[in-house]
């Protein structure tokens, strides 16, 4: 299906729009609005389809917009590996009851534990830059034993699937940052948010 480029009013701002930075202050960027307005036609034009797709979710908490996600896969007929860090009988009652409400035919919840950072390294004393590269080594570690997990052939050993989406929901706070005031506490939050997705990439070569 051929998606008809937006065209913009020259003396009318979007009720959606970007802006960009132009000094101190952030201005309306009619290129990047285009281009941004032009995707969600795309998605809403042609859709997208979710069956048989398999999908990686992590850190969705419960009343999160993770769980709208969760939902979303789910009643598209995808298979989501969900992963939490605390896998208890309540926990895996509460997504089973979102699988029993949305869930469509062919689509599967498979509910995995894993803990991409942990909250005594992000709040202890210790510096910002010391802790952005312990929990790079233990996040990575960790990752590459859910992806090993996920695409081991061996059905004693994982899932023997491939995924289609990863969608990293994990995050810390980082109250009081814009996007032009990142600092160590921003590159450990975006770290632990994306979970080595590179580090997956070239594992997932090796299977």
């Amino acid at each position: 299906m051929q998606i008809e480029p937006t065209a913009l009013s020259s003396d009318k701002t979007p009720h959606f729009h970007l802006k960009r930075k132009l000094g101190s202050s952030w201005v309306y960027s009619s290129k990047l609005t285009i281009l941004y307005l032009d995707v969600l036609t795309e998605i809403a034009s042609a859709g997208t389809m979710l069956e048989h797709k398999n999908a990686l979710l992590t850190g969705v908490g419960k009343a999160s917009i993770g769980v709208k996600i969760l939902k979303g896969l789910l009643s598209g007929r995808a298979h989501v590996i969900f992963r939490t860090s605390r896998y208890s009988r309540a926990t895996v009652e509460y997504y089973q009851g979102i699988y029993q409400e949305v869930g469509s035919r062919g689509s599967r919840l498979t509910v995995v534990l894993f803990n991409e950072g942990s909250k005594q390294d992000v709040e202890g004393e210790i510096s910002a830059s010391i802790i952005v590269i312990v929990c790079k080594i233990i996040s990575k570690l960790l990752f590459l034993s859910l992806v090993n997990y996920i695409y081991s052939t061996d059905k004693d050993k994982g899932l023997a699937m491939d995924l289609y989406n990863i969608l990293p929901l994990s995050a810390i706070p980082e109250n009081g940052r814009e996007i032009d005031g990142l600092d160590d506490r921003s590159e450990l939050a975006d770290r632990v948010m994306l979970t080595n997705l590179i580090a997956q990439s070239s594992q997932k070569l090796l299977w």
